[in-house]
């Protein structure tokens, strides 16, 4: 039973126990040093199925755009722009 019941997603949720990690804080002191980039699928829409988000960890900043292919050369022109 117990091997279930940590298998079980509605159980974990659930459960009064919570596991803690220690918080590591990221540091930046310049802009632009470290980025976060992700490429989402959503529902199509005239021909557009990604968006393509860049967030800049300092200031919190985020561009994105939408892109009817999420290939290499689309989102390096994403970066570029």
């Amino acid at each position: 039973m117990e091997k279930w019941v940590k298998t079980c997603e509605e159980c974990q949720k659930r459960s009064p126990i919570r596991v803690t990690e220690e918080l590591h804080p990221t540091l930046n002191n310049a802009l632009w040093q470290r980025v976060g980039l992700d490429v989402i699928h959503m529902p199509a829409n005239e021909g557009f199925s990604r968006i393509v988000a860049m967030r800049e960890y300092l200031t919190g900043w985020v561009e994105a755009k939408a892109l009817r292919n999420a290939d290499s050369k689309n989102v390096a022109a994403f970066i570029h722009e």
